[in-house]
């Protein structure tokens, strides 16, 4: 059993190693991903690697999602990568939302997208405090069949 002294230690360790960034406004798109303070190269700056954490993902058809409100549906377009089949979503989609999905595109990013890694971003450069952290989406998705939903 876990004491509620091993716990905060091991919290408290996270928040000091791997908390790197914040969400702020961005010049490039609403809002984005910022460093707080220099992340280093080659290192995925979050503790957990996207917001599917638990249960798993499932695949839900354009048809599926067509029964939503609208705005429901527009959140979960903004928030999630699309196929032509539609879009895979957590059961708590929307009530968890994990920092990845504010992420902007970029065609000079500093993080590479692992597909195969399951989603996985890592750092191309040191990336230095204040910085926004973006992804070129189209690059790393080009061979998949899954989109990103704006233009850039």
């Amino acid at each position: 059993m876990v004491t509620e002294e091993d716990f905060k230690r091991v919290v408290l360790h996270r928040l000091k190693t791997h908390a790197f960034c914040r969400i702020q406004p961005s010049k490039a798109n609403g809002v984005g991903v910022f460093a707080v303070k220099d992340i280093p190269a080659n290192i995925c700056p979050w503790h957990s690697p996207h917001h599917h954490l638990t249960d798993g993902t499932h695949l839900y058809s354009n048809e599926e999602l067509a029964g939503l409100d609208e705005p429901i549906r527009k959140m979960l377009y903004d928030y999630n990568l699309k196929s032509e089949e539609g879009l895979l979503l957590c059961p708590h989609e929307l009530e968890v939302m994990h920092i990845t999905q504010f992420l902007n595109a970029s065609k000079d990013p500093n993080l590479d997208f692992l597909v195969k890694k399951d989603g996985e971003f890592i750092t191309n450069r040191e990336i230095k405090a204040g910085e926004e952290l973006t992804v070129d989406y189209k690059k790393v998705l080009k061979n998949t069949a899954w989109r990103y939903n704006y233009d850039y």
